[in-house]
């Protein structure tokens, strides 16, 4: 077996390709998430995945089988996708459903796991240290890798973007989320609002909100991601942290701001708190990478 399918499944798209031992990926597809229907998101699904095997030149019987990510709280061991905000699958059997359509073995976990755990083959897979993968994307949640294999805590380990924020509204305090004030669902408001003029000058979108009225706002967001990525360095001391996401991937100057933020903080270590962070290297391709090369991997031992 010389590939597998990896499919990247999140509250805005779905994304499948073939993936190959080397970590390259290829007849990329994309189809829109159906986040108010059970059975026409897994449509979704099944489409992406059967358009992959349509356009490849790979024999059906060299596909080894399909990596899966989701977003939430999956049941690994029954593979069912349990929870998610942004799907509407509720102990959805997705590894079942996928295995009866197309006849292989089907690997589930979370989809920030699978990010993560490609990242983490990139960089070298170092099996000593413990690596951390943060996405900002419809959602903000981190994974975390030590000695080789996942934390996981009771199951929810890394759902960062949980974490309780308090603002000041007119004399009281609004508690909020993380993802409901940094994500990029929290910031689609702007980015639809900006988006013509972004686009006539050519900027990004972080340049255009922080030199425009909007800068104090986006000074904010800024603020609390870099707080959340400094909270995971007191906490656990990672040795290597890679911010990732859709939020992340197309806002160059949203990463060099969180990493000058940082470095502002006190460090850990007798070094600038950046010197570990970068941004993900994969981009797009990161969460249907990790599903492919944890389908493999699995078939290895």
């Amino acid at each position: 077996m010389e590939c597998a399918i990896g499919l990247d499944i999140g509250g805005s798209k779905v994304a499948a390709g073939l993936v190959f031992e080397s970590g390259k990926c290829g007849s990329v597809t994309t189809r829109p998430s159906a986040p108010s229907s059970e059975a026409e998101m897994y449509e979704r699904v099944k489409d992406c995945v059967g358009e992959v095997i349509a356009k490849s030149d790979i024999q059906w019987e060299r596909i080894a089988g399909i990596g899966a990510g989701s977003p939430g709280l999956i049941d690994r061991e029954k593979g069912l996708a349990l929870f998610s905000n942004n799907l509407p699958w509720r102990s959805f059997p997705l590894a079942k459903k996928l295995q009866e359509d197309f006849g292989m073995p089907v690997l589930l976990d979370n989809d920030v796991c699978m990010a993560a755990y490609a990242e983490w083959v990139h960089i070298g897979r170092n099996r000593n240290e413990t690596f951390v993968f943060m996405t900002v994307s419809t959602g903000i949640a981190c994974s975390i890798i030590h000695n080789g294999a996942f934390f996981r805590g009771a199951g929810m380990a890394g759902e960062i973007g949980m974490n309780v924020e308090e603002e000041d509204g007119d004399g009281t305090f609004i508690y909020r989320t993380l993802e409901e004030v940094a994500s990029g669902s929290a910031i689609s408001e702007k980015v639809k609002a900006y988006s013509g003029k972004i686009e006539e000058q050519k900027m990004e979108l972080f340049d255009y909100l922080l030199a425009g009225e909007q800068a104090k706002e986006t000074e904010k967001i800024i603020a609390r991601l870099a707080k959340s990525v400094y909270s995971i360095i007191c906490t656990i001391d990672p040795h290597r942290i890679v911010l990732g996401g859709g939020v992340i991937n197309r806002n160059r100057r949203l990463a060099a701001e969180i990493f000058h933020t940082l470095d502002g903080y006190r460090s850990l270590r007798n070094e600038p708190i950046s010197k570990r962070i970068s941004a993900s290297a994969l981009k797009d391709t990161a969460g249907l990478t990790g599903a492919g090369l944890m389908l493999l991997h699995s078939l290895e031992k």
